[in-house]
C-alpha cells in the first residue's frame, strides 16, 4: 500500500505541475456523457476559476481508467487542499458506454 501512496502522490504532485506550467490544452470538442452536449475542453479548462485537473482516460472497461476515476474520487479533498477546484475525466468510449 505504501507504493501506491507514493505513487498517487507523484501523480497529483505531477498532475499539479502540469496545470501549473500553463501547457496548451487541444482545441477539441467532446460529448458530455450525461447529455451528448458538445464540450469545448480548452474552454471548458480556461474558463473556470481555480486549477482543473483533466484525466486523459482510455476507454470505459479498461482497468486503468477505471483506477483513475477512483483514485481522483479518493483523492479528492486532497486535491481541493492544493487549489484544485473541479475534474475532468475525458473517457473514449461511445455514449451507450455511460449509460
Amino acid at each position: 500500500f505504501d507504493g501506491a501512496l507514493a505513487m498517487s502522490r507523484r501523480c497529483l504532485a505531477a498532475c499539479l505541475l502540469v496545470g501549473a506550467s500553463g501547457l496548451a490544452i487541444p482545441a477539441i470538442t467532446l460529448k458530455r456523457a450525461s447529455t451528448g452536449d458538445p464540450v469545448d475542453l480548452r474552454a471548458a479548462v480556461t474558463d473556470c476559476p481555480g486549477r482543473t485537473l483533466v484525466v486523459y482516460g482510455t476507454y470505459a472497461a479498461d482497468f486503468n481508467m477505471i483506477e483513475y476515476a477512483q483514485q481522483a474520487r479518493h483523492y479528492w479533498p486532497e486535491l481541493q487542499s492544493h487549489g484544485v477546484s473541479r475534474a475532468l475525466l475525458i473517457v473514449n468510449s461511445p455514449a451507450s458506454a455511460a449509460a
